[in-house]
């Protein structure tokens, strides 16, 4: 099992991949989203920051995006749930549905399996859909 994951910053007219990470063993270790979100930061650029992934971020990772997310805006589009993390979020164990968008907003997130989902004070940016 490989967790991919790309990081991208905004212009607010387009998206620019910043960085990337996988991981691919199991046990203790930096979770592959908490690689990008720390490379993004460092890049300088201001949130909202979009996060493409192939799994759920895990629950404590899932902790540490909400808590993220009152100094910036952060969207994952999730594409798969390699690691099974969907039950963590409530979704189940056999959850399917695909992309799904987390909306992580001024310590609270928001799950849509539709763009349309996004929370209307969510910050301007470009589409999710890339």
């Amino acid at each position: 099992m490989a967790i991919n994951t790309y990081g991208y910053t905004s212009n607010g007219a387009s998206w620019k991949q910043q960085s990337t990470s996988s991981v691919t063993k199991q046990g203790k270790q930096t979770h592959s989203e908490v690689n990008v979100y720390n490379a993004l930061g460092a890049a300088g650029k201001a949130a909202p920051y979009l996060i493409l992934q192939n799994a759920f971020p895990c629950s404590e990772c899932d902790g540490k995006f909400t808590t993220a997310s009152a100094r910036g805006a952060i969207v994952f589009k999730i594409t798969a749930d390699e690691g099974k993390y969907a039950a963590d979020h409530g979704l189940g164990q056999a959850y399917g549905t695909f992309p799904t968008y987390i909306w992580y907003l001024n310590g609270a997130k928001t799950i849509s399996t539709a763009l349309a989902g996004k929370p209307a004070t969510f910050p301007v940016c470009p589409s999710a859909d890339i």
